[in-house]
Formats: structure tokens, sequence, C-alpha cells
């Protein structure tokens, strides 16, 4: 078993190229040669830390505030925060921005106060993290994996499902 690290936007490109035979992706319409399998969406809020809030966010989130308040991304594909900021009138490209790719050091620099972020609801427990405001971005997520079969290849696919339908909404 390799594992790739990709954002769930762009995983349909490994499966096209042939870098790997299945992937978690947002692409719902199975890719050539490919099956596909809705696995729930993992919802995201825009969080920060208290003291992050009280710093930069304390007059609220408007676009000047967002234009200036750290931002915490995963990745150069990580588009939810700009989504987020274009919901408020912020071009991407305006606010400080962090890369932190790694699911877990990018939750813990937000609850650190590096910046703000868009974080799964899967990950806000323990964190002492404050929700910007009440948007949320839901991500539909599903398991695409070549059409050929092979006992290695089935058991991933069923534990991969599983555990999906067991915490995604």
């Amino acid at each position: 078993l390799d594992i790739h690290r990709e954002d769930q936007d762009h995983t349909a490109e490994l499966l096209r190229g042939g870098t790997v035979t299945a992937a978690i992706t947002s692409v719902d319409a199975p890719v050539r040669g490919c099956t596909s399998t809705r696995l729930g969406s993992m919802r995201y809020r825009p969080c920060a830390s208290p003291t992050f809030v009280t710093r930069f966010l304390a007059d609220g989130v408007t676009p000047d505030v967002l234009g200036r308040a750290h931002v915490v991304v995963f990745d150069e594909k990580d588009a939810l925060q700009d989504r987020y900021l274009a919901r408020h009138g912020v071009a991407a490209s305006v606010p400080p921005r962090h890369l932190v790719p790694s699911s877990t050091e990018y939750a813990r620099a937000v609850h650190l106060g590096f910046g703000w972020g868009m974080l799964p609801d899967q990950q806000r427990g323990g964190l002492d993290v404050v929700e910007l405001d009440d948007t949320v971005i839901d991500v539909a997520l599903h398991w695409q994996q070549w059409t050929l079969s092979s006992p290695a290849l089935d058991a991933v696919a069923a534990a991969i499902v599983g555990a999906a339908r067991a915490v995604l909404g």
C-alpha cells in the first residue's frame, strides 16, 4: 500500500494519470475506468483561537478585517478558505497565509492562533477554538477506484467506505 496525499479536489487527476488505483475525491462522476461510491460530506466551519479572535476579529468579520487577519491553509491547492473569503468579498491573495500541509498540525496551528482556518467538525473536538460566524461549507466525498478487483483493493475499499459512513454526514 502506497498512500499519496493530495487535496480532494485534485485526486481524480491521480486516477486519470494512473498514479493511484483508488482515491478519495470530491469528484462524483467516475473517472473513466473507475467506479464511484459516495462516502458522505465533511462539514467545515471558519474557526480561530479565542486569543486570535480578540486580537484580529474583535470588531467582527468584515472584508477589511479578513484582509488583514492571517489565514491557515493546508497547501497551495486548498481552496476552502478562499471560498469563505470570496463570500465576504475578499480576494484570496490579500490576507497573509500560512501553509500547514498536515491535517493534525493544521488544526493545531489554528488552535494555537497562527490564523483562522476552515476546520472539519471531526477535528474541532478538544480544541480551544471558536467559530467566526455561522458559515458552513460541506464537501461531498467519494471513493473512486479502478474497476479491477483484487482482495487487497477490495479490503481497503470496504474499510474506507465503512469508516466514512460511521463519521460523515
